[in-house]
């Protein structure tokens, strides 16, 4: 794993704190209410489509944790499936498997993760996962803070590609909208 004690802290702090930050009943009042998500769900039944179809389940919204903390469920695409290299400037990426395998890139280092293991992606790190197995697979991915990375996949999917197989002006709307860099293609296998 590539957990670094303080990047380790700051993402497991949002996740621990996001529903503590407001414990007054005014603030309290200004959340959405607290529900269940059922599996094959996302938060609200919001399911996001990524280029190509497959689906992002929203786990934990973005307005849920006040940015602390975006939650997302991404059963696999074919395999070989990811997205482009690319790196946040402002937020960490955690990816945990929950079925299936996934081959994982983390700077120099590739980490193949099986059901239970997650690696963590700094800020500022280039990263890039792809699903390598033949059958189904679902990886669970967090981002701390969440910053407008839900925006992003909502924008994603209107835009039906990803902007890292785009032009040079497509990658710099990634990078100023978003804070996303691309540097690479999709990891190849």
């Amino acid at each position: 794993m590539i957990w670094t004690g303080i990047r380790r802290r700051s993402f497991l702090g949002a996740m621990v704190s996001a529903p503590l930050l407001s414990a007054s009943p005014a603030a309290q009042a200004e959340r959405p209410p607290v529900e269940k998500v059922d599996a094959g769900t996302g938060h609200g039944r919001e399911v996001i489509k990524l280029p190509g179809g497959d689906p992002v389940y929203v786990k934990v919204s973005t307005q849920e944790t006040r940015g602390a903390l975006f939650m997302t469920e991404q059963p696999a695409g074919p395999r070989g499936s990811g997205p482009p290299k690319h790196y946040h400037e402002e937020t960490d990426e955690w990816f945990y498997c929950l079925s299936g395998v996934y081959v994982v890139e983390i700077g120099e280092q590739r980490f193949r993760l099986g059901p239970g293991d997650c690696v963590l992606g700094p800020r500022r790190v280039p990263h890039a996962f792809a699903f390598d197995a033949d059958g189904p697979g679902k990886l669970l991915v967090g981002f701390s803070p969440a910053v407008n990375m839900e925006q992003f996949f909502h924008d994603l999917e209107k835009r039906g590609a990803y902007f890292g197989s785009g032009t040079a002006a497509d990658k710099e709307t990634a990078h100023r909208l978003y804070g996303i860099v691309n540097v690479g293609p999709p990891l190849k296998l």
